[in-house]
């Protein structure tokens, strides 16, 4: 279904509304939206353990010590992006229970 309105005039703003609301009756009737949102909370979840594990990565004092060479080796192509990224978390394990310790 596609509904047309005009900000402007307010033109079809009723319409528009009330198909959002069915809508979400819909959704609400049929478990969707509780779903949904419990969809959304699992994906912020991990969202937000990735964010931290980057942030913490890129603040290891032993990744600082080897991020720039191994970022040149990988861009020379002397050294492959997967075996960067292994000596990366491997130094970053060094680091993580110092770091996790809040």
């Amino acid at each position: 279904m596609v509904l047309t309105t005009s900000s402007l005039t307010g033109k079809g703003l009723d319409e528009v509304w009330a198909a959002i609301l069915e809508h979400r009756a819909r959704l609400e009737e049929a478990g969707e939206l509780e779903a949904r949102r419990a969809r959304q909370q699992r994906e912020w979840l991990w969202a937000l353990v990735a964010g931290d594990l980057e942030d913490a990565l890129r603040n290891s004092t032993a990744v600082k010590a080897i991020r720039a060479r191994l970022e040149a080796e990988v861009e020379s192509g002397e050294l492959s992006a997967l075996e960067a990224s292994e000596q990366i978390l491997a130094a970053f394990a060094t680091d993580a229970p110092a770091i996790w310790k809040r």
